[in-house]
């Protein structure tokens, strides 16, 4: 079993370097008592997260630019790349897997198509240890915020999983909160398993997004940034990687 997460995090770090990211981020999730499993029909899964440019991330405190809109699209393109590998990877030794990508790409208009995939990967995410549900309904990281996107892979290779899951570590910040233009994020806390958007006002978010990204990019995507950048976990992320370069 550690053999096997050894060579796919291995082959991540490889992917990483090769495309001149700082890393990514893969974790392994037991989806054992949890709908993810009747779902999918998978035991397993593994997930990954990677950083945006702090560089990036650095200027949109209030809203996207076409460097972050650019970002999203190009890491996002990476990840579902990365996952493709694995599964052919995993498929070559024997095992089932089938990769779960978010395709809702930051070009599309309005609220992306593929909600589910994308809310099954921050469930998985949390079970993965990656990171635990903010109140901006993201997935939060310890080392970089919430300033990560996420892919994964369900199978039934056996992967050693991990035995811990992060609850909030958001407390009694209400950055996020008092940061959205769009008013929409009601600090409500979820625990792993349940919807982590049910607190979000999607509609009030995406059309502050439409907005935001029109007066900034030309045209209306699905992007805003303002709550990655608010959390005080994702600044202090820029700040440290900024000052090592």
């Amino acid at each position: 079993m550690e053999a096997l997460n050894n060579r796919i995090i291995s082959f991540a770090d490889k992917f990483a370097m090769e495309r001149e990211r700082s890393g990514i981020m893969v974790e392994f999730a037991d989806l054992d008592n949890s709908q993810l499993k009747d779902e999918s029909g998978f035991p397993r899964a593994i997930a990954f997260a990677s950083p945006l440019r702090p560089e990036i991330i650095k200027d949109i405190a209030k809203g996207p630019t076409p460097q972050y809109h650019a970002e999203v699209i190009q890491l996002q393109d990476e990840l579902n790349e990365l996952a493709d590998l694995i599964v052919e990877s995993i498929e070559s030794i024997g095992y089932r897997a089938q990769a779960l990508k978010d395709e809702s790409r930051a070009d599309l208009d309005g609220v992306p198509q593929t909600q589910g995939s994308w809310r099954s990967m921050k469930r998985i995410a949390t079970r993965a240890a990656i990171g635990w549900i903010g109140k901006n309904g993201l997935v939060v990281t310890k080392h970089f915020g919430p300033a990560v996107l996420l892919s994964a892979i369900y199978t039934d290779a056996p992967v050693e999983c991990s035995k811990e899951t992060f609850l909030s570590r958001c407390e009694r910040c209400m950055e996020c909160i008092l940061g959205c233009p769009a008013d929409a994020i009601s600090g409500f806390e979820s625990t792993p398993d349940e919807e982590h958007d049910a607190d979000i006002d999607q509609e009030a978010c995406a059309e502050m997004c439409r907005s935001l990204s029109y007066e900034a990019l030309g045209f209306e995507a699905n992007v805003c940034g303002i709550c990655i950048y608010a959390c005080p976990y994702a600044r202090a992320y820029v700040r440290r990687a900024l000052k090592e370069k």
